[in-house]
């Protein structure tokens, strides 16, 4: 575990689960992490983005993944949180490349022990689920757009 120690998406996942399953105040546990962490300065502020955007987004990331989680309570909390982050990171953060989404996912997966992870088809997954949330986002947005839908 000691190469997460320091990554600010693993921490945030951590995080993510800490307030979810304890109710922990966000802007606490991420000061208190922070402290931990020793974090350089580019770190804190990507792990403070990815927290805060997806406590923000939550219901919006909720809704993409439904379509994906058959049954939610069988995916343990930390990969539900892992999910939505790299999520929140694919639709909301323009300056993160894709493909460091993708294989820092799939490392922080491997690394916490994930079954889908030992499958030859693991790095499958998070791309292909990826991209059908996106155009299923594509879809709602020209729905909105040409009236069909309200937002």
């Amino acid at each position: 575990m000691k190469k997460l120690d320091r990554n600010p998406r693993f921490l945030a996942v951590k995080l993510l689960e800490r307030i979810e399953k304890n109710g922990s105040y966000s802007n606490l546990a991420l000061n208190q992490t922070i402290k931990k962490s020793q974090l350089d300065e580019r770190d804190v502020s990507l792990l403070t983005n990815i927290v805060y955007g997806v406590i923000q987004r939550k219901l919006t990331l909720e809704f993409y993944l439904d379509g994906f989680i058959k049954n939610r309570r069988k995916v343990e909390p930390w990969v539900y949180e892992l999910l939505k982050t790299a999520l929140y990171q694919q639709l909301y953060l323009d300056k993160i490349p894709k493909r460091a989404v993708f294989n820092e996912t799939i490392e922080i997966a491997k690394l916490n022990g994930h079954e889908f992870c030992t499958k030859s088809s693991a790095k499958v997954f998070p791309i292909q689920a990826t991209s059908k949330i996106l155009r299923k986002k594509s879809v709602l947005n020209q729905a909105r757009q040409n009236g069909s839908l309200k937002n």
